[in-house]
């Protein structure tokens, strides 16, 4: 690290500038904060530079803050080691905490809340400034209200207080991101360092291994593999769009208000159009209401929520993510409509190809109810009706199954399943339904503010379109309307009279002939598909033999001398990161296979200059090439080969000529 020298003269650049007062005001009003107000407002005023605290300039000409002689940024450019440093760690996940350690004069902390907002990320950002005289030096010295306000933002300067806030908001699987630049880390390694420590305990599931984190992707891409053959059978989820104008939409979810109005929907069945998130289906079906539309979204739940009621299903249309699970193509049911998700980029353009034309992208705000709700809209509802999505817990009920998780210390604390780890999920405090406080886990208070973006949009483009909240004893939503589903229903009644009846089976079976009509031929989908396969297959090679092209030279380099390290890593460095560029840029896997495991390898794969760091850092790479490979391997010999075999008895079924009886019987 560099010292200051005349090189880097002393500068009065930020003296009497006063904006402590601007940038304590713009701060989110919380418990803490104002404790921290309080605090620096005690402290002496220091507005000027001290032989403790200075500023300089570098090279490029920006400042960098010098506490006890040592520049706290880059001396090569404060600006571009910012920029640098927070594409490098900030993470993505929407329940990550991204942490800047050290203020400075405020390049890390802007550079981040700027790269998050241009991600779109809702995640939790903090600031953690162990020492009060340089945070308030740069507070009075340096305008950051824009920064200071962002809504996610927390400022911490104990380490207990870092702690206690991090062990309440940390979700399992996404972990930690550290800023730090070298001239922090240099004076303040000692404070530092306990303060990680006590951090990793609430980390250690996100250093295991690469494959416990990238599961979840894998399992994305795995299943949308088993459902390509099925598309064939789909049609496009927009050929819906504006096919029940004027109509009411009741949205079932999955919350614990659903059953308290089991009887008053069953008394208004006919005049509502019924949906359903898969949770909420059978408790539907068994109180004998059978919905019109049932969305599917991820990649389990049909088989367990739906099991024991699959014959019922029969007159029902199902509204079917790209890589919800293979089971629903399976099931009775009418129609099977397809909505490309925008968060699945990857899978989208694959529809996109076999349909050649781009879909449109429904938003999910990561659950299905909102994927409900959006096609719905879609469908041209006047009213839009929500009953069971609660997105709150009522007491430590979950769902209206009466699932039930255990609720202490501030978590909400659900055991593993096959296809997740355990998770202690921190629970925040939302209004009620009617201005009661209520508990709810930390993703459930991000779908409801999901929930409230809604209605500025829908006055922009349907003003005519009314919202209604009536999951009495959930939630409440600003913008929307809140009355209970009887009074609803009752009013809609009377509304009603004179109307033509609702004909859901007849509108989605004309709409289903008009895009048999539009659409390419059941063959052509399947021919398609299997071009599509084919190519992900040379491409899956193509990247194995990359895979094992880094690992070799990696082999070789380790079994050589450590005098040749420096000259044989250059040859390796080219080998993998030619792999890892060819995932990163490639449609199907960089979001998937490549996406956030990659970051957190690189994360925890540090710049080394010891022997024993570089030993650390090839085993994690040794360690992230066998799993590529393996999972590659996997992907190819399992999943590929499945698809394809499927395609091709498909094509094969259609291309053998049936009886007249059964051509009449399928007609």
């Amino acid at each position: 690290m560099m010292m200051m020298t005349s090189a880097a003269p002393r500068s009065n650049a930020l003296a009497d500038t006063g904006f402590l007062h601007q940038n304590l005001a713009a701060l989110p009003k919380t418990p803490d904060h104002e404790a921290l107000v309080e605090q620096l407002l005690a402290l002496e005023p220091c507005p000027q530079a001290t032989e403790a605290i200075a500023v300089c300039r570098t090279a490029v000409g920006d400042l960098s803050l010098v506490f006890q002689q040592v520049p706290l940024h880059s001396l090569e450019g404060a600006q571009d080691e910012a920029t640098a440093l927070v594409k490098e760690n900030l993470l993505l996940g929407q329940y990550a905490i991204n942490m800047v350690l050290g203020l400075g004069l405020g390049y890390v902390l802007k550079e981040a809340v700027a790269q998050s907002r241009a991600q779109g990320l809702q995640s939790r950002l903090v600031l953690f400034e162990p020492n009060l005289d340089l945070l308030r030096f740069t507070l009075e010295n340096v305008n950051l209200t824009e920064v200071l306000s962002h809504s996610t933002l927390h400022v911490f300067t104990t380490g207990a207080e870092l702690s206690r806030f991090c062990a309440q908001r940390l979700v399992k699987g996404d972990g930690y991101g550290f800023m730090a630049t070298q001239g922090y880390l240099q004076v303040f390694s000692p404070l530092l360092e306990p303060v990680l420590n006590n951090l990793s305990d609430s980390t250690q599931h996100t250093l295991m291994n690469i494959d416990l984190l990238s599961k979840r992707g894998r399992w994305w891409s795995q299943q949308f593999l088993r459902n390509v053959p099925y598309f064939n059978q789909i049609q496009p989820a927009h050929q819906l769009t504006n096919a029940f104008k004027g109509r009411t939409a009741l949205l079932c979810g999955a919350g614990p208000s659903l059953k308290d109005e089991l009887e008053t929907i069953k008394r208004y069945r006919d005049q509502v159009v019924v949906f359903a998130v898969t949770g909420s289906t059978k408790i539907l079906v068994e109180h004998g209401i059978t919905p019109d539309f049932v969305c599917f979204m991820d990649f389990v739940g049909p088989s367990k929520h739906l099991l024991g009621v699959e014959h019922k299903l029969a007159d029902c249309q199902f509204i079917t993510g790209p890589s919800a699970q293979d089971v629903v193509f399976t099931l009775p049911h009418q129609h099977t409509w397809l909505p490309c998700l925008h968060f699945n980029e990857q899978f989208s353009h694959w529809v996109d190809t076999l349909f050649d034309q781009r879909m449109p992208r429904y938003h999910t705000g990561g659950t299905v109810s909102m994927l409900m709700f959006n096609v719905a809209f879609d469908m041209g509802f006047e009213q839009l009706v929500l009953i069971g999505q609660d997105m709150a817990l009522r007491g430590d009920q979950i769902y209206a199954d009466g699932q039930r998780g255990l609720i202490r210390h501030g978590h909400l604390f659900l055991p593993e399943t096959p296809v997740s780890v355990a998770r202690a999920i921190p629970v925040e405090e939302v209004k009620g339904w009617d201005g009661e406080t209520l508990l709810t886990q930390c993703d459930y208070a991000s779908f409801l503010k999901q929930y409230e973006c809604v209605p500025p949009l829908v006055e922009k483009v349907r003003p005519d379109a009314q919202l209604i909240n009536t999951s009495f004893g959930g939630a409440f939503i600003k913008g929307w309307q809140h009355q209970r589903l009887g009074d609803v229903l009752a009013q809609l009644k009377t509304a009603q009279e004179g109307q033509e009846p609702l004909a859901v089976k007849e509108t989605a079976n004309r709409l289903r002939q008009e895009g048999e009509a539009k659409w390419p031929s059941k063959m052509e989908l399947l021919q398609r598909t299997q071009a599509q396969l084919q190519g992900l297959e040379a491409d899956v090679d193509s990247l194995l033999a990359q895979a094992h092209k880094a690992s070799r030279s990696l082999s070789a380099l380790l079994e050589g001398p450590r005098s040749a390290w420096e000259k044989q890593s250059r040859g390796y460095s080219q080998h993998f990161n030619t792999f890892s560029e060819a995932l990163e840029e490639h449609a199907f896997f960089k979001d998937t296979f490549y996406g956030d495991q990659l970051k957190i390898y690189q994360h925890h794969n540090p710049r080394a200059t010891t022997d024993a760091e570089h030993l650390s850092n090839f085993k994690l790479d040794a360690e992230y090439l066998g799993w590529m490979q393996a999972m590659l391997s996997e992907l190819k010999g399992v999943n590929i080969a499945q698809a394809l075999a499927h395609t091709a008895s498909l094509m094969e079924a259609l291309q053998t000529p049936q009886p007249a009886a059964v051509a009449r019987l399928a007609e």
